[in-house]
């Protein structure tokens, strides 16, 4: 072959070559973010400033008219104006709305035959809005004792996502309990807050503490744990609302400072005629079951100088603990007590009585006092005297081996009570006195030698006086009360005893 030809041939494929290279399409070799910051909004809104992405070629440059597919793939936001096609340089993803649960959002940008682009943004949690309860609500624990788990609670935005950096404060606002530690708080980067230990109050009413943030704040609810009930029924038309109230009060005392289960006692196939057996009107019969204690209440005429009757009229069989009392308050001295403050106390004291202080003390299964009818009548229990030589203004003399009890005053008051020329201002001595009347551990503790459950730490302040009170009617007569000097109480002492099945036996005293 001559080289003209040769240099021809050549020519030609080269020329071919060139003319091949010029009409090929440029393919995308890959999408790609255009900056590589991680935008961030708060939730529920838009990015001020949508992302973008590149199609590039395998020489670096930015490619237009790509085809090209977005969606939202996490954080269930959304996107207005997603393109179609590619722009000559970055392209916007369109307006991007961050969902409303804070963390990580994305997009993916799919491009015909490349491996997908994942756009990440950030969504924060928005302003404090409202403070919720994440644990710790809802408990139980003994009067004055604390819970057993921490309360937590979380600041949370609109969405409920928690809000971190937020000052919580606590406060103990019904049932008269305590926080041991700083009451501020500032929530953790899950929005949390953990308050401080909180202690129950000293009775049985609903405890609640409130979580403040900002101006949101959260009820935690409580409750005291006692498996003792009590329920007042009253007979006789409903009394004045401040009597209910010294009811409800007595109640929450003494649920709180007795605790333990009773055994139940099923009335249903032998009715308890509470009239005919407890000397009320217009009751009628028991028929369910009773685990706790029933009170019929009353106010109406009782004799001269008596503020009250109380006590036990059906008891259990096996333990001599009351199944049924009764409790009657007299009309005459109603409003004096009310004005002068003491109903309360003389409310808790009848009831008391109900429960068996004073009124079941000589049951053989209680057997707790001696020498009953004589100056030197005294209560037995061994719980009761511990108590008592730890007071303030204890002694041996005082406690031991018999706590002194009331001598002298008639049957409503002696070997039944506390001696009140000893022990005065005591809850549980003959007549109640110018508040206070300290309900005090010897009285929970002498409840605890009888046979019921008790805790010792809801008991008042109380110290035994250093000398004896040398005249107590003119004591009295000095307090102006409005009350007379000689105003007493008397005992109702229980006429049946109640098996598990509800059979009646009538108790026969000699």
């Amino acid at each position: 072959m001559s080289v003209a030809r040769r240099s021809a041939l050549v020519l030609s494929v080269l020329v071919a070559a060139c003319s091949k290279d010029s009409t090929a399409p440029v393919k995308p070799v890959s999408v790609e973010n255009a900056v590589s910051t991680v935008p961030s909004a708060t939730v529920g809104t838009a990015l001020t400033t949508a992302p973008t992405f590149v199609v590039k070629d395998a020489n670096g440059n930015a490619m237009a008219n790509v085809g090209v597919t977005i969606v939202v793939s996490g954080g269930g936001g959304s996107l207005v104006g997603a393109p179609v096609k590619t722009s000559a340089s970055a392209t916007s993803v369109g307006t991007w709305t961050l969902g409303t649960t804070a963390g990580p959002n994305t997009l993916t940008v799919t491009v015909s035959g490349l491996p997908p682009l994942t756009i990440t943004a950030n969504g924060t949690a928005g302003p404090p809005s409202k403070i919720v309860v994440v644990s710790g609500g809802s408990q139980s624990a003994a009067a004055l004792a604390s819970l057993a788990a921490p309360v937590v609670v979380k600041v949370t935005d609109q969405y409920s996502n928690g809000v971190a950096g937020q000052p919580v404060s606590f406060t103990v606002t019904a049932g008269g309990g305590s926080l041991s530690g700083s009451a501020t708080a500032t929530t953790d980067a899950s929005g949390s807050a953990t308050a401080p230990t909180w202690t129950m109050g000293r009775t049985n009413v609903p405890q609640t503490l409130t979580a403040t943030s900002g101006a949101a704040s959260t009820n935690v609810p409580a409750t005291i744990a006692t498996a003792y009930t009590i329920d007042v029924r009253f007979y006789g038309g409903t009394p004045d609302p401040n009597i209910q109230a010294a009811f409800q009060t007595a109640v929450a005392r003494i649920t709180a400072m007795s605790t333990g289960q009773l055994s139940s006692v099923n009335l249903a196939n032998s009715p308890f005629n509470v009239d005919t057996q407890c000397q009320t009107t217009g009751v009628g019969s028991l028929t369910e079951t009773i685990s706790g204690l029933v009170i019929y209440a009353t106010v109406g005429t009782l004799g001269n100088n008596i503020l009250g009757q109380a006590g036990p009229c059906g008891i259990r069989s096996t333990t001599r603990l009351t199944i049924v009392g009764v409790m009657k308050f007299s009309t005459t001295y109603m409003q004096t007590m009310i004005a002068n403050g003491i109903l309360n106390d003389v409310v808790t004291h009848e009831m008391l009585h109900v429960l068996g202080f004073g009124s079941l003390w000589d049951q053989a299964a209680i057997n707790l006092i001696v020498n009953a009818g004589t100056d030197s009548t005294g209560f037995t229990g061994a719980k009761a005297i511990a108590a008592c030589l730890a007071l303030p203004g204890g002694s041996a003399a005082k406690c031991s081996p018999r706590i002194p009890l009331e001598h002298g005053r008639g049957a409503g008051s002696d070997d039944s009570h506390w001696r009140e020329s000893m022990f005065f201002n005591e809850l549980m001595t003959p007549v109640i006195n110018t508040p206070p009347n300290p309900l005090s551990a010897m009285t929970i503790a002498s409840v605890g030698d009888m046979g019921y459950t008790v805790n010792l730490n809801v008991a008042d302040a109380y110290s035994i006086p250093s000398a004896a009170i040398a005249s107590l009617q003119a004591l009295r007569a000095a307090q102006g009360m409005g009350l007379p000097a000689d105003w007493n109480d008397e005992i109702v002492r229980p006429t049946w005893s109640i098996d598990h099945a509800g059979r009646a036996t009538r108790i026969v005293r000699y």
